[in-house]
């Protein structure tokens, strides 16, 4: 656990110009395609509950992620039983993925959404080789960055500090918290800037590629000798991806761009 607590100054700050952000924040704009399928999860909770309200948005997630859970694809591949289960269960994701996305697009603000959301993601078991958990677990972990109530983003901090899914979902947790970092606590924003720091040391070199990413962005030069020390590492230093966030990383802080 991350329980170291520094104090910044103010000339630990690099003075950084405006620039592009390592840690892309928006929220991709929604193509025809997906706005048909919010459009259509929409319609469906208004045919079942009566409006699209938290409450009811909540109820439709619930049920159809009961029902995506025991889904199995258990026909031989290729056959027409096969394709049958494979397009019910991805509809049923679908229902949950898009269902979260509007919970969090229209009720940020709900202090039982945030609730709701980080109860679903502690049922869902990691580290299985199923589709859905993997691919539910990182967007209830996306979503909960765009709510606004403190839990969503201790939660989160709890994610980015001892999930066993570095890869995506550890890695969305240290994005949104980069991201949203403005509306954290001083002694919030002091805990990330620890945690980050303590996440350059993982063996996963993509998510040591995220974390430098955020990293950059904050423009604390405290964090240079951490990613110093990373960019040593042979596995990072050979991977593409976390090479070039580490050293931009590197660059940022010492002032170099």
């Amino acid at each position: 656990m991350c329980t170291a607590t520094l104090v910044p100054t103010t000339s630990a700050i690099a003075k950084i110009p405006q620039r592009p952000p390592m840690v892309e924040c928006k929220r991709e704009p929604d193509d025809q395609y997906v706005k048909q399928d919010k459009q259509k999860v929409r319609d469906e909770v208004t045919a079942r509950y009566g409006e699209v309200n938290a409450a009811n948005l909540m109820k439709f997630i619930r049920e159809s992620h009961d029902s995506c859970i025991p889904m199995r694809i258990t026909a031989e591949p290729y056959t027409e039983e096969y394709g049958k289960q494979y397009v019910a269960m991805e509809e049923a994701d679908a229902r949950v993925w898009y269902g979260l996305a509007i919970l969090s697009e229209q009720f940020p603000d709900s202090k039982e959404a945030a609730a709701f959301m980080i109860e679903l993601f502690r049922e869902i078991p990691s580290n299985t080789n199923s589709y859905y958990p993997n691919h539910i677990r990182f967007k209830i972990a996306y979503e909960l960055g765009n709510m606004q109530d403190p839990a969503a983003s201790e939660m989160l901090m709890g994610i980015l500090v001892n999930d066993p899914d570095a890869y995506s979902v550890r890695s969305i947790a240290a994005k949104q918290l980069t991201c949203h970092r403005s509306g954290l606590a001083p002694e919030k924003r002091e805990l990330l800037f620890s945690a980050l720091i303590a996440s350059l040391a993982h063996s996963n070199s993509s998510f040591v590629g995220d974390v430098a990413d955020a990293l950059g962005d904050i423009g604390d030069n405290r964090a240079l000798p951490a990613l110093q020390r990373a960019l040593s590492v042979p596995e990072n230093r050979d991977w593409p991806f976390s090479r070039k966030s580490l050293e931009e990383a590197i660059a940022r802080l010492s002032g170099m761009v």
